[in-house]
């Protein structure tokens, strides 16, 4: 059960972060960080995608390594252009580490559940 919320509460916040970004709220901090503009669609593409994926048990492995990748990639593009931690939450990486935590335990909980499956 808790392994399903967890995976609700992720793909809520990745269809989120990537609809966001899709309606272009976030093309200014984008181009800002030294990304070309159309960078934010294939971002916001793959995100949807791959949280769409935590649900389907054959993807379910690939989706969370590269929602890990893409999460690492913002922590690091936040961190390298000094973003402060707690003035906007839509630029803050707490949630990008928040996330990237969340997906250490689906990985945990996953590999935790197909051991019980095998018995």
């Amino acid at each position: 059960m808790t392994r399903y919320a967890l995976l609700g509460i992720v793909t809520v916040t990745f269809l989120g972060y990537g609809a966001m970004l899709i309606m272009q709220k976030m093309t200014p901090q984008f181009v800002g960080w030294g990304f070309a503009a159309w960078s934010l669609y294939v971002i916001a593409g793959v995100e949807i995608l791959a949280a769409c994926g935590l649900h389907w048990k054959k993807v379910r492995r690939l989706s969370i390594a590269v929602l890990c990748v893409l999460s690492i990639g913002a922590i690091l593009t936040l961190v390298g252009h000094h973003v402060k931690w707690f003035t906007n939450p839509l630029v803050s990486p707490i949630p990008p580490i928040c996330l990237l935590l969340s997906l250490f335990g689906i990985m945990y909980l996953n590999g935790k559940m197909d051991v019980v499956a095998e018995k």
